[in-house]
């Protein structure tokens, strides 16, 4: 298993890792008690999509490839502190196959986004999951994170 810079080519594989993600997240139920909103397959798409045609440098995305099958995927970022002006890595999707899951992908998908952030000159790193995802936690707490904020949502119908 490896993990190299996401590539346009990838598209097709990338879809059907994306179909697993979706209906494992739609089917939470975690996600039905926190009414968490079900994840739209077409917009998440299209957002890894415009980050790999578009290719600016402050996102990228990596997958975790074992020999032809794309089993892991992240999209990560650059932010600025509206604070402190300082520069904070972050996630957007990070997505490993449930049954690679317990290898190293997630460490090594994770080792990949650092190594950019650190080329970056990212200060601090902000992750985040939803709640309920105790396997993420353990991993993020593994990695040396802290919690910080607890976020307040509701829907809000125009």
């Amino acid at each position: 298993m490896y993990v190299r810079r996401a590539r346009i080519s990838d598209s097709d594989k990338l879809v059907e890792l994306i179909k697993v993600m979706t209906k494992e997240h739609n089917n939470l139920k975690s996600r039905k008690k926190q009414n968490m909103p079900k994840i739209d397959l077409d917009v998440v798409k299209d957002e890894i999509f415009d980050t790999l045609v578009l290719g600016t440098s402050a996102i990228a995305g990596f997958v975790a490839a074992k020999e032809d099958d794309i089993v892991g995927f992240t999209l990560v970022y650059l932010d600025k502190s509206p604070y402190t002006g300082r520069k904070i890595g972050k996630k957007r999707f990070w997505f490993v196959h449930p049954e690679h899951r317990k290898g190293m992908t997630a460490l090594k998908l994770f080792q990949k986004a650092m190594d950019w952030w650190h080329e970056k000159g990212v200060e601090y790193i902000k992750v985040g999951h939803w709640e309920g995802s105790k396997d993420v936690e353990a991993f993020y707490r593994k990695l040396g994170f802290k919690p910080e904020v607890k976020y307040y949502t509701m829907e809000v119908n125009n």
